[in-house]
């Protein structure tokens, strides 16, 4: 998980990019089944890539539905880079001092 597209094929980043992601949600005691909001930030026109990449997102959701934000952008942190994904996901933790 060292950040850098291992691909110039959308798909690939994008099945790389949520697979970075079940790594950050389990490292922080969550989950994809956990995700309440899905951002996805894609170079280029959104909807031009919606047939390619909607399986791949809906793949990874499986049942789970959360509020998903699509967002095209002209470009993004690096170059090569086609697709940035981002969550918010709730956990188990506990906290034990409220305030």
């Amino acid at each position: 998980m060292d950040g850098e597209p291992k691909s110039n094929d959308l798909v690939t980043q994008a099945r790389n990019a949520l697979a970075n992601l079940s790594l950050a949600l389990a490292a922080a005691g969550s989950s994809i089944s956990h995700i309440f909001q899905l951002r996805v930030y894609v170079r280029g026109e959104l909807a031009a890539h919606m047939p390619e990449l909607g399986p791949v997102l809906l793949g990874y959701l499986g049942d789970r539905r959360p509020a998903i934000t699509g967002v095209g952008v002209a470009s993004l942190a690096a170059p090569e880079t086609l697709i940035e994904v981002e969550a918010m996901a709730r956990t188990d933790a506990v906290i034990k001092d409220r305030i």
